[in-house]
């Protein structure tokens, strides 16, 4: 039932959802933190609306105390759902904290960690506790602030008494075909038959009113007859022994006590008496009943009329004619919808689609052209009714869609949402298709306005949350409003959701030195770590902390598992690496387990760690052993022990023994060795030192000179040096052993022996050959260079020139500055250098040009050649005839370079708007072949703009010898062509053209008086739709340009009545009533609307100047001028304007408002005196004011 008018109060919905920004999430539980500290509370006191927030429990065992008072107080009677609508309390806060207290309440009241855990996890859930809000017209709870197993949270919605006004009063009459085919058929195999499915539909809609608070009764009337479709007099209302109404139930009230069920439920007790029906005629009867007085049974006063009927519409089947039933049909509908005056009455067809009515509302078999006519007639009739089909695919939530028939034309499912991580996005859903949305993980379809039941997902891996941690939540939703064309209102409560995190911790058990270390029964707890979090919830105070134990996601498959490194890591971390590296784990074996599962249940979060402590410390013994012999005897050097810290270094240095050398040890290196698990043993290795003495060996030249340096050598005292010893050739060649002394020379009695030496004289040679670089041989013809000297003396040599060759210092090997004993070679290189020629020549005279000489360039082969056409004055360079010559020489060369005899052209550069030079342009001169066309493209000057007009041409000028001189013309002003058009339909309506200078700003309108003149002429019967673009700072540039002005037509109150006469000579007294209306006008009131787009516009009139009388101006009559528009009379007043006329233009041109509405309405003007109301007998004026606006 939607209408929208305002009297009829039916609405459509829409929903909105904004998002809430996490950062609120994290200072909201900062604050959490602190309050815990700041304000505690004591052990086991009892949860309370004003300490929730920061209450704790010492124990498990007294917060489970606590926590279970609190449950076993806010439980109510539905088992299902035991704290809905808890007064105190959100159902989601306690169903959370009902979820914690079911697994703590099975763990051990033991003071370790997995009580502990469960204890923080209890304290955290309290704490997230919400008290309950006041629910609105539209609300939605969470039904459990703990995601389920697969991370899906429960979220319910539910939108009520808002698609009726409290207190609306509603006759309500629902017509019940109870022909054979909706007794016997079923819309789906598996459904139950369509006349119970409708039973249904009228509790439900019942249900409807209720929860809408409206004054609502509903009367039920069962129709069935002996023939289908059939009109005859006989079947008329009061001849229904035969055919028509088999049961009425007549109004009856419902409310909140139920028992209009089962009224509702009797009239299903009798069984159809006739298999066929008659809808049109059923309209027609109901319509009568209806309108008949309230005293009758009809309509009360006041009261919204709705017509609801539940039938399969067969108006395909029986009549005397098909045609003849659609009339009938038609025109029962147009009845009903004008039987109530001042009353818009409702009409909804619920229509079922079994095996007697296929898709087409008219049935299958109907007459072509009609399918679907039953309701299209039902919208053509009035286009705020209603049509609901029933068919396989929705017959289970029929009456939902029925009840949505009330307020909207769609029919069913008013919106469905997308629901993504911690937001949701609803849209509004418009679709008429015969097909559902259900609900499932990622989608809420909203069921009318009924529940609607979804789940969604949160995950904490997102940047939508700052380090969450465990006891973080997450609001839903903020800012979720249901709007109507009258109201909205905001969703309450708003949930905040617990994140899918948790906590863990590591025990440490140490084994006691006895049994088996396979056997946890011989270990026993020493430590434990826990998250980061822990200490702030109280209780068991651990030291020993670690973030890789905090916030972890139990949802999430590839966070969940905390494997045996894990733990180690945790416990390194709490315990410190120096505590940790103390704990041996290899003997407990496979007491350590490879992983652990985090859980919901925290008390399950405990990975439990066997270790064994390990020594500390070792000892090292040092041995003194002879190099591959036996040890050294404890009686010269003994063993030397030292302890240390295991892991660290030992710092061995060699022992010095005397008479001993130290070489290595069996532990090398030996400034590596550190301190094992087990006490070991490092040799040191020696070698025993000889009996000897020494002596150095001097080589001199002469008696001062040393040759070569001195040496030292040992020998045993008492023997002679050995000529080994000595080595006499030492000193190399060029020298002659002279003499020894002493000899013999003894070791222990002479410390110094010397050898004295002659030098030879040594001659060396030097042979310079001259190679080519290019063919790697000698050169031919040049011969070799000998140069001789004595050894060590200077070798004296100057660069060979040879002809055509140039040294190549690069390749070529270096020249030795002395000699040396021997013959040394010395390749020099030279590089062969060629000559390339360029010859000038005439093109014209295939001669060479004489005033020009060769240009010659010299280089090495493959050298690169650069060669440029110089300038020959009165000649032009002809590449086309001219030598290609090479990038690199080859070789000896000559080549031509051909010039054809050239002529000149000046370019000069002249402002047309000055006729001088352009000051700063410098001429150009171009230079071509003689007699020939020279190709001039005019240059771009900044600034200014080519002038081909006045330039001289340029189409035919040739290359001359003397003064050819040409002058190109620049401006420095452009035209601007301004056009002015209308836009629809497209017209031009003149056209402006103006000089403006390059490069300056102007202001199209100011700066032109052309421009905005015809610019004013214009406005005055035309508005401006768009104007060029930086009309007001246009930048001029160097080409002419194009700019238009739009046009759109205007909208005006092009006449207005200058006087409104009602008359005179009345006979009047000075009091009684007196009414005048249609007074006379002058002038028609007319609006002249020329735009393109006819849009809304309404005209206000307002009084400007009271009526007063003629004679005694200060005598006023006040609230006598009235506005007629249909039923509705409007007093005109000096207050505020009152609007008479909201109208559109069906085409451009002139709309004659006093003739359309005074003349052909009735509406207008009229003049009124109450029967009290005192005037003097005068003619009376006053003065209005109409205005013409824009309407939306």
């Amino acid at each position: 039932m939607k209408n929208k008018k305002r009297d009829e109060k039916m609405k459509r919905f829409k929903i909105g959802v904004s998002l809430l920004m996490c950062l609120t999430l994290v200072v909201s539980f900062f604050t959490y933190s602190f309050f815990a500290k700041e304000q505690p509370v004591k052990a086991a006191a009892d949860i309370t609306t004003s300490n929730y927030s920061i209450w704790t429990a010492a124990t498990l065992s007294e917060a489970n105390q606590s926590v279970s008072r609190l449950l076993a107080a806010s439980k109510g009677s539905d088992s299902s759902r035991p704290y809905k609508d808890n007064a105190t309390w959100s159902e989601g806060s306690l169903a959370a904290l009902d979820k914690v207290y079911k697994v703590s309440s099975t763990v051990a009241a033991t003071d370790d960690a997995s009580a502990n855990l469960s204890r923080e996890q209890l304290i955290q859930t309290a704490r997230g506790l919400e008290p309950a809000g006041t629910k609105n017209k539209a609300s939605y709870v969470s039904l459990n602030n703990y995601p389920d197993d697969s991370g899906k949270y429960s979220l319910e919605y539910a939108i009520s008494n808002m698609g009726l006004e409290a207190g609306e009063k509603l006759d309500v009459m629902f017509i019940l075909d109870w022909s054979g085919s909706m007794k016997r058929q079923s819309v789906a195999p598996t459904a139950e038959s369509s006349l119970i499915n409708g039973r249904k539909m009228v509790e439900a809609f019942s249900q409807k009113l209720i929860e809408s608070n409206a004054d609502a009764r509903i009367r039920l009337i069962a129709h069935n007859q002996k023939d289908n479709n059939t009109f005859d007099s006989e079947l008329l209302p009061g001849v229904v022994s035969r055919n028509g109404i088999q049961k009425d139930s007549g109004f009856f009230q419902i409310d909140d006590s139920k028992q209009y069920l089962q009224t509702i439920q009797n009239m299903y007790t009798m069984q159809p008496q006739y298999d066929n029906d008659s809808i049109p005629w059923m309209i027609e009867t109901a319509t009568n009943l209806l309108k008949k007085t309230e005293a009758q049974g009809g309509v009360r006063s006041g009261a919204k009329p709705v017509m609801i009927v539940l039938s399969d519409f067969q108006l395909n089947i029986g009549g005397t004619n098909q045609n003849t039933v659609i009339t009938k049909y038609k025109n029962s509908l147009t009845a009903y919808n004008s039987a109530f005056l001042g009353r818009a009455p409702t009409f909804i067809a619920a229509a079922y689609y079994n095996a007697y009515h296929v898709p087409g509302m008219g049935g299958s078999g109907v007459l072509p052209g009609v399918t679907d006519v039953q309701e299209a007639a039902i919208k053509a009739t009035n286009s705020d009714w209603s049509a609901v089909h029933i068919n396989e695919s929705n017959y289970t939530t029929a009456e939902a869609r029925l009840k949505d028939a009330i307020d909207t034309s769609v029919g069913y499912l008013p919106w469905n949402a997308n629901l993504k991580t911690n937001a949701f996005n609803f849209t509004e859903y418009n679709s008429t298709d015969d097909e559902f949305v259900s609900l499932d993980a990622k989608n809420l379809a909203f069921k009318g306005l009924g529940d609607g039941v979804g789940t969604f997902t949160m995950n904490v891996n997102t940047a939508q949350y700052s380090n969450p941690k465990k006891g973080d939540m997450a609001q839903a939703t903020t800012t979720a409003t249901a709007s109507t064309n009258e109201e909205s209102v905001n969703f309450s409560p708003t949930s905040k959701l617990f994140l899918p995190i948790t906590d863990a911790a590591v025990e440490l058990y140490k084994y006691n030195g006895s049994g088996i270390q396979t056997s946890a029964s011989n270990y026993a707890l020493a430590d434990t770590v826990v998250s980061s979090n822990y200490n702030a919830y109280g209780g068991t105070n651990y030291a020993k902390q670690s973030s890789i134990l905090t916030s972890i996601d139990y949802l999430d498959s590839t966070k969940k598992t905390l494997t045996k490194q894990n733990a180690f890591d945790a416990l390194k971390q709490g315990l410190g690496e120096t505590e940790f590296n103390k704990l041996d784990f290899t003997q407990a074996g496979s007491l350590n387990a490879d992983s652990l599962t985090v859980q919901f249940d925290s008390s399950k979060n405990v990975y439990k760690v066997y270790a064994e402590s390990k020594a500390t410390e070792s000892t090292i013994t040092v041995e003194h052993w002879i190099k591959g012999g036996a040890k050294i005897s404890t009686t010269i050097q003994l063993d030397l022990s030292q302890k240390g810290e295991i892991g660290a270094l030992a710092n061995i240095t060699p022992t010095a023994i005397s008479g001993y050398t130290y070489v290595d040890s069996d532990s090398e290196p030996l400034a590596s060795v550190t301190y094992g698990t087990k006490d070991k043993t490092v040799k040191l290795y020696y070698t025993e030192n000889p009996k000897t003495a020494a002596m150095t060996v001097k080589y001199m030249d002469g008696t001062s000179t040393e040759i070569i340096s001195s040496k030292s050598v040992e020998g045993t005292i008492g023997e002679a040096i050995t000529e080994a010893q000595l080595n006499k050739g030492a000193v190399g060649t060029g020298y002659t052993f002279v003499k020894q002394t002493p000899t013999p020379a003894i070791f222990g009695t002479n410390t110094e022996v010397i050898l004295y030496y002659t030098k030879d004289k040594v001659i060396g040679k030097v042979t310079v050959e001259y190679w080519d670089s290019d063919t790697n041989t000698k050169i031919s013809g040049v011969s070799d260079d000998i140069l001789e000297g004595e050894a060590g003396s200077t070798v004296n040599y100057t660069q060979k020139d040879i002809p055509k060759y140039e040294f190549d210092k690069a390749k070529s090997d270096i020249m030795p500055t002395t000699f040396t004993e021997g013959n040394v070679t010395v390749r020099q290189y030279y590089a062969r250098v060629y000559t390339v020629t360029i010859e000038y020549w005439d093109a014209g005279t295939n001669a060479k040009i004489a005033s020009e000489t060769n240009t010659m360039i010299t280089g090495k082969k493959d050298a690169s050649l650069t060669y440029s056409p110089k300038d020959i004055d009165g000649y032009i360079y002809d590449p086309a005839r001219s030598d290609k010559i090479p990038s690199s020489i080859t070789g000896d060369a000559t080549y031509r370079a051909y010039y054809n005899k050239a002529g000149l052209v000046t370019i000069e550069y002249w402002s047309s708007d000055t006729n001088q030079k352009i000051p700063g342009q410098q001429e150009d001169v171009l230079k071509g072949i003689l007699d020939t066309k020279a190709t001039i493209t005019p240059k771009v000057i900044s600034g200014y703009k080519f002038d081909a007009v006045r330039s001289d041409p340029l189409d035919n000028v040739t290359y001359k010898t003397g003064s050819n001189i040409i002058r190109l013309y620049y401006t420095q002003y452009v035209n601007l062509t301004v056009i002015f058009e209308k836009i629809s339909p497209k017209e031009e309506l003149g056209k402006v053209v103006v000089q403006a200078k390059i490069g300056d700003t102007v202001h199209l309108e100011n700066d032109f008086s052309t421009i905005a003149a015809k610019l004013a002429e214009l406005e005055k019967s035309y508005s401006v739709y768009k104007r060029p673009d930086n009309y007001d700072a246009y930048k001029v540039t160097s080409d002419d340009a194009t700019l238009i002005y739009q046009f759109d037509g205007t909208l005006s109150l092009s006449s207005a009545p200058s006087l409104l006469e009602f008359g005179s000579n009345h006979e009047i007294m000075q009091l009684g009533e007196f009414k005048s209306e249609r007074p006379s006008y002058d002038k028609p009131l007319t609006v002249t609307d020329t735009r393109a787009d006819l849009s809304n516009w309404k005209i206000s009139v307002k009084l400007t100047e009271d009526m007063h009388s003629r004679k005694k101006p200060t005598f006023i009559l006040k609230d006598v001028l009235y506005y007629k528009d249909g039923d509705k009379l409007t007093a005109v007043t000096t207050d505020n304007p009152l609007d008479i006329v909201i109208s559109k233009h069906s085409e451009r041109g002139d709309y004659d408002v006093s003739k359309a509405e005074w003349e052909n309405k009735s509406n207008g003007f009229i003049f009124k005196l109450g029967q009290n109301q005192y005037r003097e007998i005068d003619d009376y004026d006053g003065t209005l004011q109409f205005t013409l606006t824009e309407a939306k």
